[in-house]
């Protein structure tokens, strides 16, 4: 109500005669303006329950923060709440916050290109440290989203370990797949897409990872393992093709596996890719020549399974040596002239969790 919006109604009273986002000679306010003032003496009117909703949608969303998303707790003081919807879910919350990382990203990438840019060097220092400050927080909250992705897939690597709903053990395929995507390589799957720290954090780095897939184009190509990983890209790439890269290979069977047969022997299934790769049976991935491995070729041999009596008894006929833990085995094959790893999925689970487990307890997960 007001003389104002009386005098500068339209005749048809079915809107107003000024101008909506700027004011202007002929009527002075415009409409956001007066929205504006309207919106802060409702503030001051109902100073109280405004308050209480800040309060309350600011606890919403530091707790979304706290318990769900703690990536975002290095900037989340830094953001403009007032900007977030008061009835928010927890994806429109994440999203706010992502785009706020955004901003806050391509602000400081601008801010050291100008100071790059710059000719005037006498408060490069102190502008150097703001900067500086800026990149690590936005670093902080990576390394702590990516430790927190951690986590949930330890918790579902361990819910694999277990028998479903109707007392049947899950598949080899569904581990092997969160390891690593079957029927692919590193060339098809992007380092956020495979989890091969579950089995060692230096598997990170390798430079070719084949994932029970052919690594021959050749049309008679052998069987494939279940993990093929080299060490450098100069053993598949095109390059030098040397004997000295190691190769390591990873084999999976089944939780819950009791029947096995002597033909199921993992280390012998191990040893015969191995000795069809020494044989010159598989080439690059391009075909250009056979992979060049002889016996001097550091090879290193994982199998991931229960320990069962029938695994004993293969690790027995392999003379491997019982891990201090009862949990595995390990040795050198004098035959295959290859080093041995056989590790259960309880130890699987259990070293992963210990190589995490600092970062989950600084991020409260734990």
């Amino acid at each position: 109500m007001g003389d104002y919006l009386d005098s500068n109604v339209s005749l048809e009273r079915e809107t107003f005669n000024f101008d909506k986002e700027t004011s202007d000679l002929m009527y002075g306010i415009s409409q956001i303006e007066i929205e504006k003032s309207a919106a802060l003496k409702t503030k001051e009117m109902f100073a109280d329950d405004v308050k209480h909703r800040v309060e309350k949608k600011k606890n919403r969303i530091y707790g979304y923060v706290n318990s769900t998303a703690p990536w975002h707790k290095t900037y989340i003081d830094s953001v403009d709440l007032s900007l977030f919807s008061y009835n928010a879910t927890d994806e429109k919350i994440e999203l706010d916050l992502q785009k706020f990382k955004f901003q806050q990203e391509q602000d400081t990438k601008k801010d050291i290109q100008f100071i790059l840019s710059s000719s005037d060097q006498t408060d490069l220092n102190q502008d150097i440290n703001a900067i500086l400050s800026k990149v690590t927080d936005i670093g902080k909250s990576d390394l702590a989203h990516y430790v927190c992705n951690r986590k949930i897939i330890l918790d579902f690597f361990d819910a694999l370990r277990k028998r479903d709903e109707e007392g049947n053990p899950n598949l080899e395929k569904e581990i092997h797949s969160l390891i690593f995507p079957m029927n692919s390589d590193t060339q098809k799957t992007s380092y956020e897409e495979h989890n091969l720290w579950l089995l060692d954090e230096r598997l990170v780095f390798s430079e070719y990872v084949a994932s029970d897939r052919k690594i021959s184009k050749r049309k008679d190509a052998f069987g494939e393992p279940d993990l093929l990983i080299f060490d450098s890209k100069k053993s598949f790439r095109s390059g030098d093709n040397e004997y000295s890269n190691p190769i390591t290979i990873f084999e999976f069977k089944r939780p819950k596996r009791y029947a096995y047969k002597q033909e199921d022997d993992p280390i012998l299934q191990i040893g015969q890719y191995i000795e069809k790769i020494r044989a010159g049976k598989y080439e690059m991935p391009e075909g250009l020549e056979p992979i060049k491995v002889n016996d001097n070729t550091p090879v290193y041999a994982y199998i991931v399974a229960d320990i069962t009596d029938k695994i004993k008894q293969f690790a027995k006929q392999h003379s491997l040596t019982v891990s201090p833990d009862d949990e595995g085995y390990f040795g050198y094959h004098i035959g295959y002239k290859m080093y041995i790893e056989l590790i259960s999925f309880k130890k699987l689970m259990k070293d992963a969790k210990l190589r995490n487990q600092i970062f989950f307890k600084k991020l409260h997960l734990e």
